[in-house]
């Protein structure tokens, strides 16, 4: 109850950075001057929401949150599960708290939802993620959509091959980024494909996406 650390494993010891045992602070209030915890957000996470904290309080839980070791500035996202150590009087003797390095998990994860909602050639939405934005729009109000496709493209693959088309294909995408607004949705919806999706319905506006486009 008084935060001192009772046992630490070598795991532990690792995850922390810490070479030795006598290296970790004899309690978790000394302890945490030595790091900082950050939620998804990047939020700097008083110490009281951190798990060891949260157990000694008599709560059971899991959390994640990116952990900042002061001293080397070395980061990494943990997972933690905690619980309080509680006798037959139910009197708080102490807590127990498991933590896991998940960084290299949650990169993994990232990546693979970025490969799911992108197209892997232009690095525009894929077409999965352009459907599934129009159906949560469907009742969301007004939206206007551009539809855009380039002339001869198999023309283009049949005669020199296919990196040059998808050499056009990466140009064509880099045009509709520059000619796109804050808000605009750009996928690649098909071989030569490519749509816009834009809130409201602004004729001007719409308009002056398609000139841009055009000009360039």
């Amino acid at each position: 109850p008084e935060s001192r650390f009772i046992l630490v494993n070598k795991a532990f010891l690792r995850y922390y950075r810490f070479s030795e045992r006598t290296e970790c602070p004899e309690t978790l209030n000394a302890f945490s001057s030595l790091f900082e915890a950050y939620d998804s957000q990047g939020n700097l996470l008083d110490k009281q929401k951190w798990a060891g904290f949260q157990a000694l309080s008599g709560k059971t839980g899991d959390t994640e949150y990116t952990v900042v070791k002061r001293e080397t500035g070395e980061r990494w996202i943990g997972s933690y599960s905690y619980a309080p150590i509680r006798d037959e009087q139910n009197v708080l003797l102490g807590a127990v708290v498991v933590c896991r390095d998940v960084t290299e998990i949650r990169a993994n994860q990232k990546k693979l939802i970025y490969q799911r909602n992108h197209d892997y050639l232009t690095g525009l939405y894929s077409r999965a993620y352009f459907e599934h934005k129009l159906q949560r729009l469907e009742h969301a109000g007004a939206f206007t959509l551009a539809l855009i496709d380039i002339n001869g493209l198999k023309l283009i693959n049949d005669s020199f091959g296919h990196d040059v088309g998808d050499s056009m294909l990466k140009a064509t995408a880099q045009i509709l980024r520059k000619c796109s607004t804050e808000g605009t949705t750009i996928a690649r919806y098909g071989g030569d494909e490519f749509v816009f999706l834009l809130p409201g319905d602004s004729v001007q506006e719409t308009e002056a996406l398609l000139a841009c486009v055009e000009e360039r």
